[in-house]
């Protein structure tokens, strides 16, 4: 995986010298507010578990040129969970803050190099209204690296990228080599329309054997104000026989920026 990014890197850093296009063509405001629902079946302490996570997510993101082919991005979100196993013996309730930043490298008529960096805080209460009726609430800190390559051909972007997540549970230490996951990631969008984008992503290391569509949308009779964007994702965990299943969905709130998708993805996002 690093000698595939090494050399995406060094093919796209020669490219771009020929080009005069600027990284990002003005600042960015974006609001986002999204749902998604996430069936659940896995194995808890040699017990089936049968159940849902239903939450919601406030997102905010700004990005602003520093050069003619610097960007650089800012972003905060707020997430509210809640879950139950179907015979109701077990009840989850999630919440999370965090904030990111990155940079990155973009020629728009070529492709783009990105790196960010993201800490969220986590608090994840459980209850168990079984046998021994118990509750839970645990404190989880992660922290996030993230890489990732696109291309750019005609309506169609390919992509690779890995996050790297590592972990702290309340006050054990633990952001350490072996305490990470690598959730990498395949991606092809195809832009139907100017305003319309079809995306197939496909997860690889630690997230292979998952898998998610979605398609992303934004009314032109709406002045290019607005977007919407609906998706579902599936992942399937042979070493602990879990299978998840989930459906997205979200509005895209935009700033000052009046102007297609495509443009909006490649020149100011």
């Amino acid at each position: 995986m690093k000698t595939i990014f090494a050399a995406l890197v060094f093919l796209f850093a020669g490219a771009t010298a020929m080009s005069a296009e600027r990284a990002v063509e003005g600042i960015h405001y974006e609001v986002n507010v999204g749902g998604r629902y996430l069936d659940l079946e896995f194995e808890s302490f040699g017990q089936e578990v049968d159940g849902y996570f239903l939450s919601g997510t406030l997102d905010g993101e700004v990005t602003f040129p520093l050069g003619p082919y610097l960007g650089a991005f800012v972003g905060a979100a707020f997430d509210k969970s809640v879950g139950e196993q179907y015979d109701g013996d077990l009840e989850f309730d999630d919440e999370s803050l965090g904030g990111r930043l990155g940079v990155f490298y973009r020629d728009p008529a070529i492709g783009r190099v990105l790196f960010g960096y993201e800490l969220e805080e986590t608090e994840s209460s459980i209850t168990w209204y079984g046998g021994s009726p118990y509750d839970s609430t645990e404190d989880v800190t992660s922290e996030s690296y993230l890489a990732l390559v696109e291309g750019y051909a005609g309506p169609v972007t390919l992509r690779l990228q890995n996050t790297r997540i590592f972990y702290e549970f309340d006050d054990r230490f633990s952001f350490d080599e072996d305490d990470y996951v690598d959730a990498a990631m395949a991606a092809v969008d195809w832009y139907v329309t100017p305003n319309v984008r079809l995306g197939v992503q496909i997860g690889l290391e630690d997230a292979e054997d998952s898998y998610s569509a979605d398609i992303e949308f934004q009314p032109s009779f709406m002045g290019n104000v607005a977007g919407f964007s609906i998706g579902y994702f599936r992942a399937d965990d042979s070493e602990d026989d879990s299978v998840t299943n989930g459906v997205s969905l979200a509005v895209h709130i935009y700033f000052d920026r009046r102007f297609d998708l495509k443009t909006r993805d490649r020149h100011y996002r």
